[in-house]
């Protein structure tokens, strides 16, 4: 820049215009190696020339910063319906074992035990069933669907199964699994037949619980 005494080079340029221009390109600043120094010379240099926004100053200090762990997650892109965070508590406290006893022994982190409990994030279903052998529980005395409301997937998830380990046990592609489940494929008999070995169930009851998954409402664009 005119008059500004620094020199830049022509990396070190692209990367500075791309973080005024609100781009984060810390994986630059990773990836190339470039100098902290270096950085933050540039941000002096654009704070005189009064072209650095707030948006800016974070990228380029934090381009600095030692890399931290993630920040913890309070979402969850499984879903579990009718899962009772409390009633796990009371099944862990009435068999006299601490949140982070049962982590280390089912193999999960205290955090996700204790954001189970909380409601903050929902279980994946082999992890939890990991957990309930631990407490000697069945899968049904935390995740409370009526067996009249049962949907197809509520089946699996009660027996402890992911739609890859069913699919697995049933020699049925894991898609064509999902398709099913969520009512967008068609449940042939020789299907239905192998679904109710699998989750040691009658076949009417894999029937019935695929009618109630195809009978449901339209879910909403995600």
């Amino acid at each position: 820049m005119p008059g500004s005494g620094f020199k830049f080079t022509t990396v070190q340029f692209i990367a500075v215009a791309l973080v005024v221009s609100g781009i984060d390109c810390g994986f630059l600043s990773v990836r190339l190696k470039f100098a902290c120094d270096s950085l933050i010379a540039c941000y002096y240099t654009l704070l005189y020339s009064h072209v650095v926004t707030p948006r800016s100053r974070q990228v380029i200090i934090g381009a600095c910063d030692t890399p931290t762990e993630p920040p913890d997650r309070r979402m969850s892109r499984h879903v579990l319906r009718g899962f009772d965070g409390l009633r796990l508590t009371q099944l862990r406290i009435a068999r006299g074992i601490g949140a982070s006893e049962l982590a280390r022994v089912a193999g999960v982190s205290d955090n996700a035990i204790r954001n189970w409990e909380k409601g903050r994030v929902l279980p994946q279903i082999d992890k939890l069933a990991s957990v309930m052998k631990i407490l000697e529980s069945s899968l049904d005395e935390v995740i409370i669907v009526p067996s009249d409301q049962r949907l197809l997937s509520d089946l699996r998830v009660l027996n402890g199964l992911t739609q890859p380990a069913l699919a697995a046990a049933t020699g049925i592609p894991t898609s064509t699994l999902a398709g099913i489940e969520r009512g967008h494929r068609p449940l042939p008999a020789a299907t239905c037949a192998k679904l109710a070995d699998a989750l040691g169930t009658p076949e009417q009851t894999v029937r019935e619980a695929y009618a109630r998954t195809i009978s449901m409402p339209p879910r909403p664009m995600s």
